[in-house]
């Protein structure tokens, strides 16, 4: 059983020298390789795939936010507020 986490961050979507997209590197380029090379090898693996992020938001305090936000935010040791996501 293998779990793949990538991060997609801001960067993900920035473009290499060659023009690429960073996130299409990952996905065309690292994963298929990866799974090409297991199945050369005759591998059997359950794969999960979870995408995340975390978003940093601008306010002061908790109250700044929708009560239905509320209990999904979390507060770095910066006191930044942000929410991860997964997908």
């Amino acid at each position: 059983m293998v779990y793949l986490f990538i991060q997609m961050s801001s960067e993900m979507w920035d473009f290499d020298i060659h023009g690429d997209l960073y996130f299409e590197k990952a996905v065309n380029g690292f994963l298929c390789d990866l799974f090409q090379k297991w199945k050369k090898n005759g591998s059997n693996h359950e794969v999960t795939i979870v995408l995340f992020s975390r978003t940093f938001y601008v306010a002061n305090n908790l109250e700044e936010f929708p009560e239905y936000m509320r209990e999904c935010l979390q507060q770095d040791y910066k006191g930044r507020f942000y929410e991860d996501f997964y997908r």
